[in-house]
């Protein structure tokens, strides 16, 4: 189907360069380049501005973005159907994660789901909120693990609440406390997770009008962390994320009224039964802990 020519123009649009839209799709770069040629060449039209910077709409493209967007959710509630009719025992599903998530929970998930729907192929597709959510709104992916309140036109489904934590060398006095306000860390340095301080972290500290002292972005939870293991400052992690990192030299201490709540996300869309199995299978996951 004509659903990949579609979703290369998408994510290049999105991503402005063909080398980020080909990482967010898994294709290689020229194979995203072909295939929005391709589909240029179908429409007799240009899609998209090329020059060394990147890509940018068109003016011919930026008319028929919002056309082409509802032609992918339009084919995916076609392939929906067919799976009504074939029934729960085989179809597919794209699925959506951020790491704590990845970590924590899939591998379980997808041993026990997989042993009880050994028809419905799965893919996984890992990444930070924004980026996630974007694939999802543009039909890219079936469902999501978002952190809730999330985007108004999908359907959520709330699974779990998950604290945010101090990570901290043993040594440090924040590791006495037991608990951390963003004031009692204002003045700490701060490693920055692979979050980045937009979301979860961010809002912790925006709550208080307080910039943290970061001085170490790493971009990733466990580089993070092994800087806290030499002292080198404090990061925040979610509470999951840590159940499944096995830290060495480091204490955790809660943050004050943060935390963040878990859940799956739909395209309002779009139905199937493989969704609909997996919706179900998550609420069950999460009930039996």
């Amino acid at each position: 189907m004509a659903n990949s020519k579609y979703a290369a123009f998408i994510a290049a649009a999105e991503e402005g360069n063909m080398t980020a839209a080909a990482q967010k799709l898994g294709y290689t770069q020229s194979g995203v380049s072909h295939l929005v040629h391709t589909l240029e060449q179908e429409l007799g039209v240009q899609l998209l501005i090329r020059s060394k910077a990147g890509v940018e709409l068109s003016p011919e493209g930026n008319a028929l973005i919002g056309h082409i967007r509802r032609l992918i959710a339009a084919e995916n509630a076609v392939l929906g159907a067919a799976e009504e009719l074939r029934g729960v025992e085989r179809g597919t599903l794209r699925i959506g994660t951020f790491s704590s998530v990845a970590i924590a929970w899939l591998p379980s998930v997808m041993a026990r789901f997989n042993a009880r729907y050994p028809g419905i192929a799965i893919t996984i597709e890992n990444g930070t909120y924004s980026p996630i959510e974007d694939m999802l709104s543009s039909s890219l992916l079936d469902c999501a693990f978002v952190a809730l309140p999330s985007r108004a036109e999908f359907e959520t489904v709330p699974l779990a609440r998950d604290r945010l934590l101090a990570v901290v060398h043993p040594d440090s006095p924040l590791a006495a406390k037991r608990s951390l306000s963003a004031e009692d860390v204002a003045n700490e340095t701060f490693i920055v997770p692979a979050e980045g301080t937009n979301h979860d972290v961010g809002r912790f500290f925006s709550r208080a009008g307080i910039r943290p002292k970061a001085v170490l972005n790493m971009g990733d939870d466990y580089a993070a962390a092994a800087m806290v293991e030499r002292a080198l400052g404090f990061t925040i992690l979610p509470e999951l994320m840590l159940s499944a990192m096995h830290l060495g030299n480091v204490r955790t201490v809660p943050l004050e009224h943060s935390e963040r709540e878990i859940g799956l996300a739909m395209n309002a869309n779009y139905h199937s039964p493989a969704l609909a199995a997996f919706g179900a299978f998550m609420r069950e996951f999460i009930k039996e802990g």
